[in-house]
């Protein structure tokens, strides 16, 4: 992220960063390899359908693929052959904290940086890398949305408008039912959130709120609650995590 040729050249600090290649052939079964250690969390898509990881749920999945714990992961990108394929490799960088064991914590750079990325044991170097900082505009300024019957099982960024008619207080956001992700309120990102818990709500303060139509955004990395509802709560909650 920081070698990144952004903001008058001092890279990106936070969000995510895409790498995407295009137009490869792959065979029944390719394999993809990520040398040392992902900095911190990516998602895999194939023509845009996420292949790995597909959930977030125990705290033992932070020991698989995708995750900064695993050290040269490898991973099934499609059972048939296909061709001319989009593969996208989304990061997202969890911060910078010291500690822990130096390969997992190294907190020089973000994003796959610490080895190669190989598809069937060759070396992939023509990436096209895609910056996503998430900045308050460009959240606002999305478009293209559309209306679906169900939530999916899968990588998107969910829209909704909540409506309030008399002066805005403070509340929570309940994020149970939600995989992992990020959560935004008028384009500012409010917070991250994950099933492994245990934070189960997030504080919304009312001064980030307008008396009127505001806007809640998700992107959410795997599914988000069946029954399709944003949920808002009068008070803090949390779960035990096992």
């Amino acid at each position: 992220m920081e070698k990144i040729d952004i903001n008058e050249g001092s890279g990106q600090s936070n969000g995510y960063i895409v790498y995407r290649i295009e137009k490869v052939d792959l065979k029944k079964g390719s394999i993809l390899t990520v040398e040392d250690n992902v900095c911190d969390h990516v998602l895999v898509l194939v023509f845009g359908e996420l292949i790995a990881p597909k959930q977030l749920k125990y705290l033992e999945d932070l020991n698989g693929f995708d995750f900064y714990r695993l050290k040269d992961s490898n991973l099934i990108l499609n059972e048939n052959a296909l061709e001319g394929a989009t593969v996208d490799l989304v990061v997202e960088e969890w911060g910078r904290m010291n500690g822990g064991k130096y390969f997992q914590y190294n907190q020089t750079f973000k994003g796959l940086w610490q080895g190669d990325v190989k598809i069937n044991n060759e070396k992939v170097s023509d990436w096209k890398i895609i910056p996503l900082e998430l900045k308050k505009q460009w959240v606002n300024e999305l478009k293209g949305w559309q209306n679906i019957s169900k939530p999916l099982t899968d990588l998107a960024m969910y829209s909704s408008i909540l409506k309030i008619d008399n002066e805005p207080l403070d509340t929570f956001i309940d994020i149970r039912g939600w995989g992992k992700g990020m959560a935004f309120v008028n384009g500012f990102p409010l917070g991250r959130y994950a099933a492994i818990g245990p934070q189960r709500t997030l504080y919304l303060p009312g001064p980030f709120l307008n008396k009127a139509e505001n806007q809640i955004n998700f992107l959410e990395h795997f599914y988000a609650p069946a029954d399709g509802l944003l949920k808002f709560s009068d008070k803090l909650a949390f779960e035990d995590v096992h």
